[in-house]
């Protein structure tokens, strides 16, 4: 009798095994368990065209709503160490790696096109500034928003620096479909003044084509939000490429609970047969 019930509770942990519900994991303790130490370091294009009103539904500037993404971003997964940097015609660290959220909020909060002395977009002064991010870290990723380049980006020179740190990029092309008017200011009415060539308003060119190629070259991940509703979707994708790029830990902590059934269903067995065998030999 003892023995069947032995048996019975063998199944029922094989059973628990394959059928128990599995809950979302919290990565945040994943990570502080593996003692790992993330380092995202975001640089945000601030050229003139950056403050172009054509993201969706709103008609929010690109740099805004590359703001609102960094904000999300940060109120999505707060524990790691973040850095904010920015660029146009030059590059500038704003702030150095921290995990104060609130501090790093209210510098992504301030940042615009005047943080920049030259104008233009080049790509590299965007790389140069994650040198001086990741110089005491290392196994991070580096985050470049941008509305287009108007430079080639010297990839060989800072592919090999990426691949020693570890570090993983991602190119996030902010931008609309049908692009829009550069504004420059106000006049005294108000009213938004654009930028002009030869008595007519520029319209922003497109300037994804070089990007998608960097991502390539440094084989990290280009994506494009062109309205607000692709923030969220985005984010989450990022996460999840994160985890994949630099994180297989996951598993494990995940067939802990299994591994104990497992365990527990062999022990009972055991004890079933080694009762049918005792039960066995006193017969014969």
């Amino acid at each position: 009798m003892f023995s069947r019930f032995t048996l019975f509770c063998s199944f029922v942990f094989i059973v628990l095994t394959f059928f128990w519900p599995r809950k979302e994991l919290n990565y945040q303790s994943i990570w502080k368990r593996q003692n790992i130490e993330q380092h995202i370091a975001f640089v945000v294009d601030v050229s003139q065209s950056m403050n172009t009103l054509d993201i969706a539904p709103n008609s929010i500037s690109r740099l805004e709503a590359s703001k609102i993404f960094i904000a999300h971003f940060l109120e999505s997964y707060p524990f790691w160490s973040y850095s904010l940097s920015v660029f146009a015609g030059s590059g500038n660290r704003k702030l150095p790696f921290t995990q104060d959220i609130e501090l790093f909020q209210s510098f992504l909060k301030n940042i615009s096109s005047e943080d920049s002395i030259k104008t233009g977009t080049d790509i590299n002064k965007a790389f140069e500034t994650w040198i001086s991010n990741f110089s005491s870290a290392s196994w991070g990723i580096l985050y470049i928003l941008t509305d287009g380049g108007e430079e080639q980006s010297k990839t060989e020179s800072y592919k090999k620096q990426f691949q020693e740190k570890g570090i993983s990029l991602v190119i996030i092309w902010v931008w609309s479909q049908k692009g829009w008017y550069i504004p420059t200011g106000r006049d005294v009415f108000w009213n938004i003044r654009y930028k002009t060539y030869k008595w007519e308003k520029v319209l922003t060119k497109r300037e994804s084509k070089i990007l998608a190629w960097i991502a390539s070259q440094f084989d990290g991940k280009y994506l494009e939000v062109w309205s607000e509703s692709d923030i969220k979707t985005i984010v989450k994708k990022l996460w999840n490429e994160s985890l994949s790029w630099n994180f297989s830990g996951s598993d494990d902590i995940e067939g802990e609970l299994s591994h104990i059934f497992i365990f527990f269903s062999f022990i009972f067995f055991l004890t079933s047969f080694c009762i049918d065998l005792l039960f066995l030999w006193k017969r014969f």
